[in-house]
């Protein structure tokens, strides 16, 4: 299939060829998926590097996240270095996104499955694509530090993929500031 890279993949506990097709418009692509050792081919699941505004705000509001503005959205997604989502049977189920300064920074954010289709390794598969991608893109570099900021009983989840709970013996508490309605800090 031109344009397509063929991946096995595990999903629904079987294996899989999933086809992943990068910086695609939505209306012009249809999900593809070859079944192999009897993969059903009921299961039409693809891993894509471009969400709409429209899915992610529909992931942040499915999982119970505070709503965004689609000005929010496609703003977010424009200024993210790599997006990985998941699409089945032509709906997107699921998103993460990476943002990097190019240098020594990067921050994984916006780690969404909706809740239907969690548990099945999919985040785990996404966190996989966006560290390799960042593994590609800095290979030279002696140095790279990856943050995020896990939700609330999902840091055993980052754990399992090599993340450190903080504070730690050698780091501290990560912090957060939050402006909400547009109000900001004023000591800023």
């Amino acid at each position: 299939m031109p344009g397509f890279t063929l991946k096995r993949v595990r999903f629904h506990d079987e294996t899989c060829l999933v086809s992943y097709k990068s910086t695609v418009q939505y209306d012009q692509f249809l999900p593809v998926l070859l079944p192999i050792e009897g993969c059903s081919t009921e299961k039409h699941m693809i891993y894509v590097d471009e969400i709409r505004p429209e899915d992610y705000i529909r992931l942040r509001q499915a999982v119970g996240w505070k709503g965004i503005s689609r000005e929010q959205a496609e703003k977010g997604l424009q200024h993210t270095a790599k997006i990985c989502g998941a699409v089945e049977n032509g709906i997107t189920i699921a998103m993460s996104r990476m943002l990097f300064d190019y240098g020594y920074t990067a921050y994984i954010a916006d780690v969404i499955v909706d809740p239907a289709y969690q548990g099945r390794g999919i985040g785990a598969h996404m966190i996989h694509t966006l560290l390799s991608w960042l593994k590609n893109e800095t290979a030279s570099y002696p140095f790279i530090q990856i943050n995020l900021c896990a939700a609330k009983g999902k840091e055993p989840f980052y754990e399992k993929l090599g993340f450190e709970v903080r504070p730690s013996d050698t780091n501290g508490a990560g912090m957060i500031l939050r402006w909400e309605n547009g109000t900001g800090n004023d000591d800023v």
